[in-house]
Formats: C-alpha cells, structure tokens, sequence
C-alpha cells in the first residue's frame, strides 16, 4: 500500500508535503483556456462552456523542479 498526497499540490507546498513521508505526490496542476467552441447558445452562457480545465505542463515542471 502507497500514500499519496493529493488535492491543492502546487509549487509552494510540494517539497513540504513530500518531506512528510509520503510515497507520492497528486497534483492536476490545472489551468484554464478558452475553448474552441464555434457556437454560443444566447440562451446559456457559462463558463462550462466556454473555458476548458487542462494539465499545465508548466505548472507540472515547476513541482517536478522545485523536488529535484
């Protein structure tokens, strides 16, 4: 059995968390960005419809960096 730190994992706060003794580390690293989305319906507008979560790989390098 493993433990896996997860849920908020960013930069500022991984070295803290992985110094805790846990086997591994859960981070989404999540941004947002504007979808593709052709078409708006007047009726319903909401940012589900309009921006799209997705995997920063950025964000990812920077935890990978600051545990190196």
């Amino acid at each position: 059995m493993e433990i896996m730190a997860g849920c908020g994992v960013y930069m500022l706060n991984a070295q803290k968390l992985a110094s805790t003794g846990v086997d591994a580390i859960h981070a989404t690293a999540k941004s947002i960005r504007k979808g593709e989305m052709k078409y708006h319906s007047p009726f319903f507008d909401s940012p589900d419809e309009t921006e799209i979560l997705y995997s920063d790989i950025r964000k990812i390098v920077e935890i990978q960096e600051e545990l190196s």
